[in-house]
């Protein structure tokens, strides 16, 4: 077995002697490679600004454009049936396996607030009839007992109020 190129003649030989001839003939004609000057920094900035300014008025076009709005309300639409079949679904399985949902614990909350408003209030009147009962009962000459039963009755009041209002709060 001989090694020399000419030793074995395949078919191919005549084609990769073209290839061979031309890349040659290619690589002598060409000159010593160079690299290009790099362009200006105001050239580059020119440059990079007018393509945004295109990307940004194609961007903005293209968002505009109806099939985009027509294809983003649909994607909305789907989003929203979608998160209300799950919604159904989930209150479905926590009603079957009787836990409370969300608008379960919701309702029992309003329902406790305009509770705690009643009687809030009822305080608040039954600490003036206190009053009223504890003025009438003090005799007119005592100006000390009177004094005592307004200050017990407006402490009552302040607290009555500031209850009133964390519970407005929460």
């Amino acid at each position: 077995m001989s090694t020399s190129p000419n030793a074995s003649a395949g078919p191919f030989d005549p084609v990769m002697k073209f290839w061979q001839d031309l890349w040659a003939q290619a690589t002598s004609a060409m000159p010593s490679a160079t690299p290009p000057p790099a362009p200006a920094p105001e050239l580059l900035a020119q440059m990079r600004r007018a393509f945004f300014d295109a990307m940004a008025r194609f961007c903005d076009d293209y968002m505009r454009s109806p099939q985009f709005l027509d294809m983003m309300k649909q994607t909305m639409d789907n989003a929203l049936a979608f998160r209300k079949q799950l919604n159904e679904f989930l209150a479905g399985a926590l009603h079957a396996s009787q836990m409370p949902t969300q608008d379960d614990t919701g309702e029992v909350l309003e329902t406790l607030h305009a509770i705690e408003s009643r009687v809030l209030q009822r305080v608040e009147e039954l600490s003036h009839r206190i009053a009223a009962l504890e003025r009438r009962k003090s005799p007119a000459s005592n100006g000390a007992g009177r004094g005592r039963a307004a200050r017990r009755t407006a402490r009552t009041r302040r607290s009555v109020r500031a209850a009133a209002k964390s519970g407005r709060a929460r």
